[in-house]
This record gives C-alpha cells, structure tokens and sequence, in this order.
C-alpha cells in the first residue's frame, strides 16, 4: 500500500507537469486494463481447486501456463489495436511506447498465477511480499531518480516499469513451481468451466475499476488524464487493506463445508471489511483537501473535487471485493458476472448524463455509481447463496466488531 502511494507521488514529482503525467497514464493505462483483466479467470481456478486439494499443484500450474501463453499472444495484438485507436489524438511517440509497454499483457498474468498459488498454500507472508515487491522496487528507483541529474521522461519510466514486473513475474513463477506437488491431475475440463465463468467476472470487474481511467483517456487531454490519476491513485491509499481481507477469506472458505461455519466466516469476514472501510472513509474524507496538495504539489490541487467522488467509490470497490472472493470460494461467480455486468451498463448511463453537467468530475460520478449498484447485487447474492437471516447477519456483524477493535 505504502509502495503504491509513494510511487504515484514520486511519478508526479520526477515528471513535474500534469500534461507529462498524463503521457504517462496514456502509455501505460491500456496495457495495464488489458495485462490485469485478461486472465480470464485461470488465477481464480488456480486458487479454488489448489485450496480444496494441494496435490494439484503442478498440473494446475502447467494448465495456468499454457493458458496464459495462448491468451497472452491474442491480448497483446488486439492491445495494439486498441492503443492506435484509443490514442490516435496523442503524438506518434506516446502511441509506440504504449505499444512496447504492451508487453507487459504476458508478465502481468505470469505474476498474477503466481499470486494465486500462494494463496492458496496460506503463505499470507509470502503472498504480501511478492505483491509489494514490484511497487516498492519502482519506488525505490523513482526515489533515486529524484535526486540524480538524469534526465527523466514517460518513456524511461515506463520502460523501467515493464523491466520490473518481468521480473518479478519470472521471480513468482520460480518460486510457485518449486513449492508445488505433483501427486493428481485436475480435470482440464472442470478446471476450465470454473475459469471461464470466474473469467467473465474478473474481466466486468476489471473493466469496472479501470473504467474511470479509460473513459478520461477517451474523452480528455493529457492535463484531465494526469489529475484523473493522481485522484485515483490518492483514493485508492488504503485500498489493499480492504483487498487483503477478501485474499484471505477466498482460500479459507474454500476448505468449509459445515453451513453454520460458513456463515459465520463469511459474516466474519464481510463485517470487518465494512466496519473498515466505514473508518477509512472519515479518515480519507477529512485528509483529502489537504494531503492532495502535499503530497503530489499543488499543480495537482484540481484533482481533490475527482477525489471527493473517487474515494468512497474506492472503499465501495474494496467491500465488493470481499463479496466476490466469497461467491468465488463457495463456486457460484456467476453472481458476480450479473453484478460487474449490471454496474458497467449503470456506469455508461451514469457516464453519459454527468459528464453534461460536471465535465471531468462526471466520470468520477459514473465510478461510484456503478460500484454502488454492483454492491447492492452482490449482497443479494451472497445472501441467496447462504440462505442467510437476519439472526446470522446480527451475529456475524458482533463478531466481526470484535475482530475489528480487538474486544475479548
């Protein structure tokens, strides 16, 4: 969390204008939608059968691989398309680097299996590490960067940034194959039709989290761009913390198959990320106007009326994260296609209404209220899938109240 937030500032710092800021996000943001929504679900299945049984571990991972080649060649062409059209109003530099970060589509997923793994075995530890490792080393050469006489421009920063999560990606794969067991071999085909709903879902919900940073790209200049992603990230700050509770219950509710237990853990788990997210949501609300200032310079001030509507749209995202780990572990993603599918065609109808009356800030508008709306599906689906009472919220809430404040 700390890694990320201190990148963006660094980012904003070394390249000093909005408009610069904004080269930047254009280069990197298709790529990025595209690297770490194009899974189709192969981390999700990966995490779900290797959770119900370790000794599937390398004929997961071999399964995971090959489909990461396949679906990596096809996404980094229609990536390419993709840039020459979404960029075609920016200068010809901008629309080649955008294309060479492409290459990041084939690390991104190759990063992402190995997380999966991890979760799966509980290497909480492990698993944390790995996914702060690749920020907290871009932060670490932004910081040597800052105090250097060298020249910085978008196109080293992103080269660096590809550099890095390649890296990584070759680091997790490692590691994850020497730790696996080959003892049985999962059933392609069932390993496959768990991905191909689970894919569906993480595509929606991927296509909902970069969709702000997309519809700006589309409908704004460089200097809209550059604050779109300063409040992003600024609203983003204690993202992981909330995403880290939805990691966890994946795995963990997987493993259950008693009733009561699994409601209760999945109260358990819900309860706290709202009663956290509930705190962040002061805490962000009443530092906002001024720690956006500070922390990237007031260049950047413009960006606070983005980070009013970006932050609880944020927190909203970081409860629904948690939601859909729950359908994930108990083998019903299909609730979360019909919610990430219902709050991407509220986004659109939102997009088109705001942005007549608020500009910039109409897109941050249509963020939440997509967020908002995938919410209140994805409680109802929870919901159906445990057959819950009002008696088994109440208890789980309690429990979770003592989870969050440490009461005996």
């Amino acid at each position: 969390m700390c890694a990320a937030v201190i990148t963006q500032v660094l980012l904003a710092r070394l390249l000093g204008g909005v408009s610069a800021r904004g080269d930047l996000a254009a280069i990197q943001t298709v790529g990025g939608v595209i690297g770490s929504s194009g899974h189709l679900g192969i981390p999700d299945a990966v995490t779900y059968f290797w959770s119900k049984d370790s000794s599937y571990g390398k004929s997961l991972l071999r399964i995971g691989l090959r489909s990461v080649a396949v679906i990596s060649a096809i996404l980094f062409a229609l990536g390419c398309l993709a840039i020459s059209f979404a960029l075609r109003a920016y200068p010809e530099s901008v629309v080649h680097e955008a294309q060479v970060y492409a290459t990041v589509i084939p690390f991104w997923l190759l990063l992402m299996l190995g997380w999966s793994a991890l979760r799966a075995e509980r290497l909480v530890y492990k698993w944390n590490v790995l996914r702060v490792a690749p920020m907290g080393t871009i932060a670490l050469a932004c910081s040597v960067l800052l105090v250097s006489d060298i020249s910085v421009t978008p196109v080293l920063l992103s080269r660096m940034q590809l550099l890095v999560f390649a890296a990584f990606a070759l680091f997790s794969w490692n590691l994850v194959w020497r730790r696996a067991r080959q003892v049985a071999d999962v059933q392609p085909g069932t390993f496959l039709t768990y991905a191909l709903v689970a894919g569906c879902a993480g595509v929606l919900r991927d296509t909902n989290l970069w969709f702000g940073r997309v519809a700006v790209l589309f409908l704004y200049s460089s200097r809209e761009v550059g604050l779109f992603s300063v409040a992003t990230a600024w609203s983003s700050v204690f993202g992981p913390l909330l995403w880290v509770i939805g990691a966890v219950a994946f795995p963990r509710l997987a493993t259950l198959e008693e009733t009561s237990v699994r409601r209760f853990e999945t109260g358990r788990f819900i309860g706290l990320t709202m009663s956290l997210a509930l705190v962040l949501f002061v805490v962000l609300t009443w530092t906002t106007p001024v720690g956006i200032p500070l922390a990237f310079g007031r260049v950047f001030e413009a960006a606070v009326p983005l980070a009013a509507w970006l932050v609880p749209a944020a927190l909203i995202g970081g409860v629904n994260d948690t939601l859909e780990n729950v359908l994930r572990a108990f083998g019903a993603p299909r609730g979360i296609v019909v919610a990430e599918g219902a709050g991407f065609a509220a986004g659109i109808v939102s997009l088109r209404i705001w942005t007549q009356e608020l500009d910039v800030a109409g897109v941050a508008g249509a963020v939440l209220s997509g967020q908002f709306v995938i919410l209140i599906l994805l409680c109802g689906a929870v919901w159906r899938v445990l057959d819950l009472s009002l008696s088994d919220v109440r208890w789980a809430l309690a429990a979770s109240s003592k989870s969050l404040f440490g009461a005996p």
